[in-house]
């Protein structure tokens, strides 16, 4: 197995090379003037690269891999209120969803005096986004729905 990985690893090495190559050459025929490195050759570097470890990550099995991540503290003004999440959370752009199902509330019921809590999701295969939803608060007498919002990096 570390074979595959050093092979995969040495193949971009040098398809990185072969760009600078590429890159070198244009220079000297270019009457010897050295010029900075342009966004598209470094683009084209950057994203044969990117590629390769995405493949790595396809093969090694690890894209179905757990991406656990937490919010930060969310307050409600229902001491001892349950939580439960209503509905899923959607990105700003509204193009993609944290399922409630990948959502798990910190505590789900609050202690008798407790106000706060937190969310914590699994962002597997979601994209770099903030994604905004509400929880609902509920006590014996009132419910209050907080909006809750969650970053994926």
């Amino acid at each position: 197995m570390s074979s595959f990985w050093a092979e995969a690893m040495n193949g971009t090495a040098a398809l990185v090379s072969m760009l600078e190559g590429r890159r070198a050459a244009e220079r000297d025929h270019g009457g010897g003037e050295a010029r900075a490195p342009r966004s598209g050759d470094m683009r084209a570097s950057f994203l044969a690269a990117l590629g390769t470890l995405d493949s790595m990550a396809l093969l090694a099995g690890s894209q179905h891999a757990p991406y656990i991540i937490d919010s930060e503290e969310f307050s409600t003004g229902i001491a001892g209120a349950r939580l439960t999440v209503a509905g899923p959370l959607l990105d700003g752009h509204r193009t993609d969803e944290l399922p409630a199902e990948a959502i798990l509330l910190e505590p789900r019921k609050l202690g008798a005096v407790q106000t706060t809590f937190r969310l914590r999701a699994d962002a597997a295969g979601r994209r770099g986004a903030t994604y905004i939803g509400t929880v609902l608060a509920s006590g014996p007498d009132a419910s209050e729905l907080v909006t809750v919002w969650i970053v994926v990096p």
